[in-house]
């Protein structure tokens, strides 16, 4: 929940939204503590924290994440709702950080698109393996 908070105080998110788009921007948060933390997070902190996870799972995990993740980027610029909101904060730092472990997002150009559009954002501020080398 402080996830929505925040990208509600800082993206000045309309506190107003209808209970559906609210569902819509839950879902992708739920989709960042699930899918993008057993998948990508995962991954990276066995490479990065020398951690001991099921690599092969994880693996698996990010596989089916990526996909899931680029295919309604194909033909929408943000997450949810077509505009910038706590969806594409949640999820941003896992994909964006993915080539620390070593995992290419070359087949994933719209992904890629999404990264580079939250960097562009006023007030960007980067962290360490941030922005996306690529």
């Amino acid at each position: 929940m402080a996830i929505s908070f925040l990208g509600l105080e800082y993206t000045r998110v309309n506190l107003d939204l209808r209970k559906r788009e609210m569902a819509e921007i839950q879902q992708w948060l739920s989709f960042s503590v699930n899918e993008m933390f057993n998948g990508p997070a995962m991954a990276r902190a066995m490479v990065i924290f020398n951690r001991d996870f099921d690599a092969k799972r994880a693996r698996a995990f990010t596989d089916t994440t990526l996909d899931h993740l680029e295919f309604p980027l194909q033909d929408h610029d943000r997450l949810a709702l077509d505009r910038f909101t706590p969806a594409d904060i949640a999820c941003y730092p896992y994909v964006a950080l993915i080539h620390e472990d070593h995992v290419s997002l070359d087949a994933f150009p719209s992904i890629r698109a999404s990264i580079a559009r939250v960097e562009a954002l006023p007030g960007y501020v980067s962290m360490p393996g941030l922005p996306f080398p690529g």
